[in-house]
């Protein structure tokens, strides 16, 4: 539950609608690899290194042999613009920055004639480029399930409140009767107790009346007694 209330709070503040596409610029530049300095083409990428690193192994996977050589990745057996170039070494490397990575594309371009190099270089730069919008592309669909995930998050939540409000509104509703019906109780127990007060000091009245007659009855009835026994 945290998790997604941060992963809604992040979405919420992200700077989706202030993106702007980024500028993609390929240069041309080689590399030395293990010794030997190789051509390509080289591009900035702002984002996360780790990320570019994973997406980078992932792509030459889909398209031959690829090695981890943890400075650079090798890759053979390629097929590259749907042309398979054997045993030809391609390599990549990024040279890490703080936000913006630079990521080297190059080809162990041996054998090649003039002609060979040219069509390879194009190539290879077009291959540098889409690599580019690839990962950029990817990123931003990222952004779009990780979006997609608080919008339901965001949903299931605003669904639940509806649900909550509906039930504390009849709730508030039931507790309304309740209070009313204790209201009009109290007002009956305090007539109640009125009526009763008064009845107990009607009674205290009747007990006192009662007693006295009940004395004179018994003053009659003794006389009555000596009245008879007097009878000869």
């Amino acid at each position: 539950m945290r998790h997604m209330k941060k992963l809604l709070f992040l979405v919420l503040l992200s700077p989706v609608l202030a993106w702007a596409q980024p500028t993609i610029e390929v240069i041309e530049g080689s590399a030395k690899i293990n010794g030997e300095r190789y051509p390509g083409y080289k591009t900035r990428i702002t984002a996360d290194d780790k990320d570019i690193e994973d997406f980078l192994k992932d792509h030459f996977k889909e398209l031959g042999k690829t090695r981890d050589r943890n400075s650079y990745f090798s890759l053979t057996e390629a097929t590259i613009a749907e042309k398979y170039h054997g045993e030809r070494f391609f390599y990549a490397e990024i040279v890490r920055g703080s936000e913006t990575q630079t990521v080297w594309m190059g080809v162990d371009s041996t054998g090649l004639t003039s002609y060979e190099w040219e069509v390879l270089a194009a190539t290879m730069k077009k291959f540098t480029y889409d690599f580019t919008v690839d990962f950029y592309k990817y990123e931003v669909q990222n952004q779009i399930e990780e979006s997609v995930k608080a919008q339901s998050y965001a949903e299931k939540q605003h669904t639940r409140l509806i649900k909550e409000s509906d039930n504390l509104a009849s709730r508030l509703e039931s507790n309304e009767k309740e209070l009313i019906r204790l209201q009009e109780a109290i007002e009956k127990n305090k007539q109640e107790h009125i009526d009763l007060l008064s009845s107990i000091e009607t009674n205290k009245v009747d007990i006192d009346s009662a007693a006295v007659s009940l004395q004179k009855i018994k003053e009659v009835v003794k006389r009555l007694e000596l009245k008879k026994a007097q009878i000869r």
